[in-house]
């Protein structure tokens, strides 16, 4: 209670010297100081801005949208994730029109802030990027803002798979943070993730090398004991047991930060790494238990399911298939890849607007030309008018290497134009490749599927197992997705083939043994070996 007498007090005091230190404008030095507050203690800022609410309704229109801004700005410091984009598209619509650059570059990054909080990425992305080019070509604009800016565009690209643009935002981020002279160790466990997934070990060895060296010279005070349960796992993940045991034992000195989901299931990749795969499977299990969304169970699940495989407890390994299975339906990966698409064409799009923008400049800049140059042609006419009797054949020569200059300059603006419909014809080229890029990402979707259910079926083979129906018609439609000639191929080789033929012949595709095949179908030996005999072209297919 004593704290937070003396937090009102504050607030009061900065709001009273605010408020008497000017006239007009003394909303606007306020909501400055407010800002700087919020720089560190966004919590105390946001009751500070509060009080004013009352005094900003009968301000102008531009005070009240930057009071706006700034409760927009302070809720994303403290994180409260927006539940409404209601005040950010007001605020949109008046900075769009009537901001600077400065003021542009705000509004656009905490528009990408609220629509990533509401799990909007192509909006956000759309946003994060607007804000990039206004810093981009603004005279003034905000550093930090810019690096936060490549920070979440970084995980934004990350998030639907895109790690090539993940790891080009995280070398963006790591440029500016050497301009600010800030901490790197973010930017580098962000490029650590970024070049894991796309499988380029040397340079995910190099950039966690970097974080750990980052994290190893700072101060005990300066040090956020998490970001090395990340550095961890990435070690894990490059299986480098060395440095991720040396993580380890300096994390055991912190009990503090062995809690929770995230340390639980890194703990898991690390005993999985040193081959403790007992201690994998503990860490991974509590990992299960702690987890609050569906992802996290996806997470936890498929790891707990390799686990338990690579261990030799195929019971376990396959119930959690199925659980495994399950929650990849919720979580709909299809729906993720056409995400992932749809970003990639917006930013594609986006890279294509911008040249468009660089082209329209280029052909105002040669239209400010001809206007000069036309204007400079009149004054040397009215010119050579005045003193033509003494200079009228020199004049009338100036004029037409003028005339020409205008003819050439006019020419180049037809070039220009004619280059601006041969760009637009590309991009809408593009579009239409990038739609059969969707159709090709959900085809390999299928593929994936198919590829799952046939390995969950050589793995239940090992024993005795009756297949239902429905896993048959499973089987029927993964072989015919990844060998998309095999029926045609056997219903040509063989006539008048059973029911219980056809499925011997899909079980012998998809590669499964003599015992395999009988344990599935309860087939006498003999049967199973007159008909390994009978359908052998089928082993021949490879």
């Amino acid at each position: 209670m004593k704290r937070m007498r003396n937090i009102q007090r504050y607030c009061l005091y900065v709001l009273l010297v605010s408020l008497l230190s000017c006239g007009r404008s003394r909303y606007l030095d306020t909501l400055d100081n407010i800002k700087r507050v919020g720089d560190s203690n966004p919590d105390t800022a946001l009751l500070m801005l509060d009080s004013l609410a009352e005094g900003v309704r009968g301000e102008s229109e531009y005070v009240r949208n930057k009071y706006e801004l700034l409760k927009i700005r302070l809720c994303d410091k403290a994180y409260r994730p927006a539940t409404s984009d209601v005040a950010i598209r007001n605020l949109m619509g008046y900075f769009g029109d009537k901001g600077s650059s400065l003021e542009k570059q705000e509004v656009f990054y905490y528009a990408g802030s609220v629509y990533r909080d509401l799990c909007d990425t192509p909006r956000a992305l759309e946003y994060f990027l607007n804000s990039l080019d206004y810093a981009q070509s603004g005279m003034v604009y905000d550093t930090v803002m810019l690096r936060n800016t490549y920070s979440n565009l970084n995980d934004l690209y990350y998030n639907v798979q895109d790690y090539g643009n993940a790891a080009l935002m995280a070398r963006k981020e790591l440029e500016v943070c050497r301009l600010l002279d800030s901490d790197r160790l973010i930017p580098y466990l962000h490029l650590c993730s970024s070049y894991i997934g796309l499988d380029s070990l040397s340079l995910a060895s190099a950039a966690t090398d970097s974080a750990f060296n980052i994290f190893r010279a700072s101060s005990v005070h300066e040090r956020n004991n998490d970001d090395l349960v990340y550095v961890l796992y990435y070690y894990s993940m490059i299986n480098n047991k060395r440095m991720a045991s040396l993580c380890h034992t300096m994390i055991m000195k912190d009990s503090s930060i062995c809690s929770g989901f995230i340390p639980s299931l890194f703990f898991a990749y690390y005993y999985d790494c040193v081959e403790k795969k007992d201690s994998a499977i503990a860490y991974c299990e509590k990992a299960l238990e702690l987890s609050e969304s569906l992802e996290e169970r996806y997470d936890a699940t498929k790891l707990l399911f390799a686990l338990n495989k690579s261990n030799g407890d195929d019971k376990t390994a396959c119930r959690l298939a199925y659980s495994y299975m399950q929650l990849s339906d919720s979580l709909d990966f299809g729906k993720r890849q056409e995400k992932a698409a749809q970003i990639n064409n917006q930013h594609k799009y986006y890279i294509d607007k911008n040249r468009e923008r660089m082209l329209n400049e280029q052909k105002e800049k040669y239209r400010r030309t001809l206007y000069l140059v036309s204007f400079i042609a009149i004054m040397l006419l009215c010119l050579g008018y005045v003193i033509h009797i003494t200079r009228r054949n020199r004049q009338l020569n100036k004029i037409l290497s003028l005339n020409v200059e205008i003819e050439r300059v006019s020419l180049q603006e037809k070039n220009l134009r004619d280059e601006l419909a041969r760009k637009e014809s590309e991009l809408y080229e593009k579009m239409a490749q990038n739609k059969t890029l969707v159709r090709l990402l959900h085809q390999s979707e299928l593929t994936d599927k198919a590829e799952e259910v046939i390995e969950s079926i050589r793995q239940v083979s090992n024993g005795e197992k009756t297949m239902s129906q429905s896993d048959w018609d499973q089987l029927f439609t993964a072989v015919n997705a990844l060998y998309p000639d095999f029926k045609e191929q056997m219903v040509n080789k063989c006539d008048a083939l059973t029911e219980q033929q056809i499925q011997f012949c899909y079980l012998l595709r998809i590669g499964l043994s003599n015992v395999q095949i009988k344990n599935v179908t309860n087939m006498s030996r003999v049967t199973v070996w007159r008909w390994m005999k009978k359908f052998e072209w089928i082993e021949e297919l490879g």
